[in-house]
């Protein structure tokens, strides 16, 4: 008979066809697949079949790690309770225990031979978020096993606790990125002042995934160390490092007291001045337009002009037709910060039926102070709104009109 597909099994959620691969499949990495699978789709019979695998003498250690990571991360509750029960010997009724007693047997469990046991006791123990599996987790952060020093940092990050910070910050020089990833993320998720410069170290790891957290983490903290970084991060050779330094920087900049905005803003600015664009706008633009926070939609708006080219002029003009006016400023000064490649299609917006499109863009056209727009200009200063005539006599003036 021929085997459906691991496709098909996913698509028709048909566990006793994933468990048959799991058991009899001569490809390793099937057996591994069909685990992932399994753990994906939860429910009894799916537990049954991982944890099998996890105490099986037979089964590759591949499909075992596979099988325990997949069993970790289910949302299903009674991924634990079964997984105590082989473990203990326990029956149904200890699903009635307390969480105390969950606790002991998960620290007991960090010890035990069995690494995927181990793997998913470290994870578990950050699930229950309680500070008396601090001390067991950072004992098993030098585990030989990749996974189950993963697991312990995450639970670590989780439970929240400073007396982490150093024993996680020993793992920024571990051999393995995603354990350096997680021992990042945790110790950004503990933050605090101890944690700033941890982050800022790890902003220069080889590799990205390790510096796209360090950067996400950065976003919490202020000071122009903070700033510095993160503006590096705008040319980092790979994109997500990027995409993740222009986010980081527009919550940076929500978190600036207002007095001090415009001086942190023009510092920045200078760092930008000679910035070689190769950021994917798109994200950001996705931000400036839907952000639901107001001031992450200011600084959306403010970043692209720093970073954005003629392509995005458009959709800077159509910012300036919205009711708040820091918008409408900010986008115009935007406008004025791309400078002579906007200039055509501000000279465009200058025929716009919105009077404060007509402001706004004449004004810009001021300050960029090109004569190719001087006549049309000009011609604004007999427009029908007094408020767009004043811009326009202004901006007339720079331009070296008499």
């Amino acid at each position: 008979m021929v085997r459906k597909s691991l496709y098909s099994l996913e698509r028709e959620k048909d566990v006793e066809g994933l468990r048959e691969y799991i058991k009899e499949s001569n490809d390793v990495n099937v057996r591994s697949r069909a685990a992932e699978i399994l753990g994906s789709i939860g429910g009894e019979e799916s537990i049954k079949t991982l944890i099998d695998a996890i105490f099986s003498d037979s089964q590759p250690k591949k499909v075992k790690r596979a099988a325990a990571n997949s069993l970790a991360w289910m949302d299903d509750t009674d991924a634990v309770w079964m997984l105590i029960e082989r473990m203990k010997g326990l029956n149904g009724e200890s699903k009635g225990g307390q969480w105390g007693d969950l606790l002991k047997i998960f620290i007991k469990s960090l010890e035990s031979d069995n690494t995927y046991v181990k793997m998913d006791a470290a994870l578990a123990l950050g699930r229950i978020e309680d500070k008396r599996a601090v001390k067991p987790l950072i004992g098993v952060l030098d585990d030989p096993d990749k996974d189950v020093r993963k697991n312990a940092a995450i639970s670590l990050g989780a439970i929240g606790e400073e007396e982490a910070i150093q024993p996680l910050s020993k793992l920024l020089e571990d051999n393995e990125p995603e354990v350096r990833r997680e021992a990042v993320n945790s110790l950004g998720q503990i933050g605090g002042e101890e944690v700033k410069p941890l982050l800022i170290k790890a902003v220069e790891d080889k590799n990205e995934a390790v510096r796209e957290q360090a950067i996400l983490g950065l976003s919490d903290y202020l000071g122009e160390e903070v700033m510095k970084t993160i503006v590096g991060g705008l040319s980092d050779e790979e994109d997500t490092v990027r995409e993740a330094a222009a986010f980081s920087l527009m919550d940076f900049l929500s978190k600036i007291p207002e007095k001090r905005s415009h001086e942190i803003r023009r510092k920045i600015s200078n760092r930008l001045e000679n910035y070689d664009s190769n950021l994917d706008l798109k994200k950001i633009l996705v931000a400036a337009e839907d952000g639901k926070r107001l001031s992450i939609r200011r600084n959306a708006i403010w970043l692209l002009g720093q970073v954005g080219d003629k392509e995005i002029v458009d959709k800077l003009i159509s910012f300036i037709r919205e009711d708040d006016p820091q918008i409408q400023r900010i986008a115009t000064l935007s406008l004025i910060n791309i400078g002579e490649e906007s200039v055509n299609q501000l000279i465009d917006a200058l025929s716009s039926e919105d009077k404060n499109v007509r402001k706004m863009a004449v004004y810009a056209l001021g300050e960029i102070g090109s004569r190719k727009a001087i006549d049309r200009v000009k011609e604004l200063m007999e427009d029908d709104s007094e408020e767009v005539r004043v811009f326009a006599s202004k901006a007339y003036s720079k331009l070296g009109g008499e």
